[in-house]
């Protein structure tokens, strides 16, 4: 494990102070990029430190567990970088410069995306889909409006009441047309807090069906009105739910946001089993997992609301993250009825 004074060591040291060959000039950006990205990588391990030193006690446990998987991958990261900054490795890297789209240093964006505190902790949203590639550098660097989010508002409410609504005609989920149509005139009212608040509850209502449906489908004769069952989080956590949702491992990293960081190397053998990059392209995953989602964030804003310490929950974010979930919700309900045979 590599110490703070070993990379600040590394940092003081010029590798290629004074380029004058068209080597030593790319080896020179190779190693500008990696110093560049272990400061940026230091501001996110400190954005973590401080949040947990502001809100000492208080801070809830996914956020508490996310934090030290954060703090753990970046420094898995940093591990990377710090190898990299070494003369012999820059050159043996750069030597390759007149391979196809070369470059002398390719950060792993989406692994900063992921375990960055604003990206993973403050909006923890790139599971519902909609969000471009720039929305999320600068969702992670905290340079992002939220509320800008609201942009992608009428797609998932058309899509809610083209789509949702009348797949649950008909279905064991039928029950809950009557709330979501509540919720389409609540939006259109411009209700936002009524709007949010009944797409929460209504989501919770689908969840249980889609569980109680599975209990029977995958045979695990669970008795769901047991108390330990009371929570959406406990729901999902200890249904025992089989492994039988076939899911992309690019669609499973979005929604778990974890993925093992990478440093391109041309002249150092790669792991690209470890990292993912080779191997099965689908996995099987449960119920947990491919709801994930639903753990983190979206139930830290119910917990707050119902104890009363949320009284801001109007904006067009919050609808954003809403009607995600529930789309989200609707895409897992299609796969079910279409592996097992529909809830009608």
């Amino acid at each position: 494990m590599v110490t703070i004074g070993e990379i600040i060591e590394k940092l003081k040291v010029e590798i290629f102070p004074n380029p004058v060959d068209k080597l030593e000039k790319i080896c020179h950006e190779r190693e500008h990029g990696i110093k560049t990205y272990l400061d940026i990588c230091g501001s996110i391990f400190n954005d973590h430190v401080q949040f947990k030193l502001n809100h000492e006690g208080s801070v809830s446990y996914w956020r508490n567990a996310r934090i030290e998987q954060n703090v753990k991958k970046i420094g898995d990261y940093v591990e990377l970088l710090v190898q990299e900054l070494d003369k012999d490795r820059i050159i043996g890297h750069c030597k390759h410069h007149d391979r196809f789209l070369f470059s002398p240093f390719d950060p792993d964006i989406i692994f900063i995306i992921f375990y960055s505190f604003h990206g993973s902790l403050v909006a923890d949203s790139l599971w519902s889909g909609d969000i471009t590639v720039d929305e999320a550098m600068k969702m992670s660097a905290g340079k992002l409006d939220l509320d800008t989010l609201g942009k992608h508002l009428p797609n998932k409410v058309k899509r809610t009441n083209d789509e949702v609504i009348p797949y649950f005609k008909n279905s064991i989920y039928e029950r809950h047309n009557a709330a979501l149509k509540e919720v389409l005139i609540c939006h259109k009212k411009k209700l936002n807090k009524a709007c949010n608040l009944l797409l929460m509850t209504t989501i919770e209502g689908i969840v249980r069906d889609l569980a109680s449906f599975l209990n029977k489908k995958q045979e695990l004769h669970l008795d769901l009105n047991d108390p330990k069952f009371n929570s959406l989080d406990s729901l999902l956590r200890k249904g025992e739910w089989k492994d039988d949702f076939e899911i992309s491992k690019t669609e499973l990293e979005i929604i778990t946001q974890e993925k093992e960081p990478h440093l391109l190397n041309h002249s150092i053998p790669m792991d690209f089993q470890k990292i993912g990059m080779i191997g099965k392209d689908k996995i099987k995953v449960n119920l947990k997992t491919r709801l994930d989602f639903l753990r983190r964030r979206f139930k830290e804003d119910r917990d707050m609301i119902l104890h009363g310490q949320m009284s801001d929950y109007s904006s067009n974010w919050h609808l954003f993250i809403n009607f995600s979930a529930l789309l989200e919700v609707f895409r897992v309900i299609q796969h079910y009825d279409k592996l097992y045979g529909n809830g009608r």
